[in-house]
């Protein structure tokens, strides 16, 4: 059976964050030791992960199976509400163009530091 696979085409910090946030949702939603369910959701991220930075290093694309999208959403919203919580700020710009972004928009650069200016604006207004 041939899965449809989803590309992502994104800065290398943008990567980093999907990266790492997934290895995190990995760690804490599925532990070693867990149930057999679980460990076959964990194998999947594991194997996930591993294509992604195999499609990164051949195509500078990240890839993967449409089928852990929604696994990659939800690493995406812990990754973020844990970052506000320690940062003490709002990250709903940038938290949406990574969701956009799983879905295999293309971002740059300039999209991250663009959605990085107005949550810091968002700060600075409920601060005031």
């Amino acid at each position: 059976m041939i899965h449809q696979s989803i590309e992502i085409s994104c800065p290398a910090q943008a990567r980093d964050v999907i990266l790492n946030a997934v290895r995190a949702y990995t760690e804490v939603a599925f532990p070693e030791g867990a149930s057999d369910c679980a460990l076959v959701a964990r194998g999947a991220l594991l194997d996930a992960i591993d294509e992604m930075e195999r499609s990164w290093s051949e195509t500078g694309t990240l890839r993967y199976s449409k089928r852990i999208r929604a696994f990659l959403k939800e690493a995406l919203r812990m990754h973020f509400e844990l970052r506000a919580h320690d940062e003490q700020r709002g990250l709903d710009h940038e938290y949406r163009l990574f969701l956009e972004t799983v879905g295999g928009k293309t971002i740059t650069d300039q999209d991250l530091e663009h959605a990085r200016l107005l949550d810091l604006a968002g700060a600075g207004a409920r601060q005031a």
